[in-house]
């Protein structure tokens, strides 16, 4: 990538927590993404990732496929919540559920919010030109598996033009791996503690990213208008933290207004 570059539309693939913090952190997670507090541990979960785009993601996140982490594998900053490996897609939700999934509230809940990002995702990718896909790993990864996700990415979206860069930490030896529209920087040491509370110099790279999500907005930039299940969010500056959220119900229909990102969705 050039030092200096636009796009609009930037958004974390998971792999960990790390990418969508720091994007959070830099003012650049406006929206709420599917991917973004999700972890994978090998590059199954990449070809997984891949088939989730052609089939619009229907099979993430299925009941069926959810299987309890055990205790002694729960993360240690979600304990509060029930853990959950999806065996199908080799991704981990272990900050989504409050209770088990027997409960059909609590999954319909956490299935419905899912599904619910995985339209915002596919609407935003349709209205955005340059699109910038980032993916924080604690492994290494094949070039030729990025290149397979991004004709994926490119067979459902001709006409978008896909960046993806790769942060894979805790690797054997730093290098930089990099083709067309392809960069993965691998990094011998592991991810720290403020990689995922404020940030490092490895994240530098986030500040040179002019990001424009004026495609995404309404005409002046400031305003967003977000599709609700029964109603519609007006998010007001939606590139700075939620500062102001309210929640109003006429006649039926849901009417959220929002300063700042709006997170809560």
């Amino acid at each position: 990538m050039n030092t200096k570059q636009k796009f609009d539309l930037v958004f974390s693939l998971g792999g960990n927590c790390t990418a969508a913090h720091n994007l959070q952190y830099r003012g650049l997670r406006i929206f709420s993404l599917p991917f973004d507090w999700t972890y994978i541990v090998d590059e199954k979960a990449i070809y997984n990732l891949a088939e989730g785009f052609q089939t619009d993601f229907k099979y993430f996140l299925l009941k069926e496929n959810l299987q309890e982490l055990p205790k002694e594998n729960y993360s240690k900053d979600h304990k509060d919540k029930i853990q959950y490996k999806d065996t199908k897609t080799e991704y981990y939700f272990v900050n989504h559920f409050l209770k088990s999934i027997d409960d059909i509230n609590e999954y319909n809940r956490v299935k419905n919010k899912f599904d619910k990002r995985v339209k915002r995702l596919d609407s935003f990718i349709k209205k955005s030109k340059r699109i910038l896909l980032l993916l924080s790993i604690n492994f290494s990864i094949d070039i030729e598996l990025c290149k397979y996700l991004i004709n994926i990415l490119n067979e459902k979206y001709p006409d978008k033009i896909f960046y993806l860069r790769v942060m894979s930490f805790g690797v054997n030896e730093d290098d930089i791996l990099k083709t067309d529209n392809i960069e993965i920087y691998n990094y011998s040491r592991k991810l720290i503690l403020n990689d995922y509370i404020k940030t490092t110099e490895e994240w530098n790279f986030l500040d040179t990213i002019d990001y424009n999500p004026a495609l995404l907005t309404a005409k002046w930039g400031f305003l967003m208008i977000d599709k609700l299940k029964k109603g519609y969010a007006v998010v007001f500056f939606p590139v700075f933290n939620t500062i102001f959220y309210i929640k109003l119900y006429i006649l039926g229909l849901r009417i959220h207004f929002i300063i700042g990102r709006n997170r809560l969705e």
